[in-house]
């Protein structure tokens, strides 16, 4: 009978070690359950399936980068390993994320990609389509403004 209760006791106490032993975040107030690193990469590995799954959005080059480089994970959690995830590579003229919704790392979990192009210029919409004007680094003619305070760009005139 002893024995038995050693047992139960042994196993609750491992149970409890076991449970303490997950990552926590603390959000507004109040405390949940994390992904453990490993679930991260996990994250990170489905990731790149379901950008594998798509060769028409994505190139055989941009596949290589995905492969080669980390991404950049965010993770804004709203309960017990519920949240937004955001799983996000930085190319040269876009940034390629695929995000997570709900209970992350189950059937539940909703999974979307989107594409955000990175312009290097202004995209000029006055002729009714779109134009990428080019802008160099360093303004040609004129003046600098310099390094004014929100203040004085309100008192200043429009130009």
């Amino acid at each position: 009978m002893i024995g038995k209760f050693c047992l139960a006791a042994l196993c609750l106490t491992a149970a409890l070690l076991f449970y303490g032993c997950a990552p926590t975040v603390t959000v507004n107030g109040e405390t949940f359950e994390a992904l453990t690193p490993r679930e991260e990469k996990d994250l990170v590995l489905i990731a790149r399936a379901a950008l594998k799954r798509s060769p028409k959005a994505v190139g055989l080059q941009e596949l290589r980068a995905i492969e080669d480089t980390e991404p950049e994970v965010e993770i804004n959690y709203y309960g017990d390993r519920t949240g937004d995830a955001k799983v996000t590579w930085t190319l040269p003229d876009h940034r390629r994320t695929v995000q997570f919704r709900g209970q992350l790392l189950t059937d539940h979990m909703v999974v979307q990609t989107y594409t955000v192009q990175l312009y290097d210029g202004i995209i000029d919409y006055s002729k009714g389509k779109p134009v990428l004007r080019r802008e160099p680094s360093q303004p040609k003619t004129g003046s600098d403004p310099g390094n004014n305070s929100l203040e004085d760009l309100l008192r200043s005139p429009a130009r």
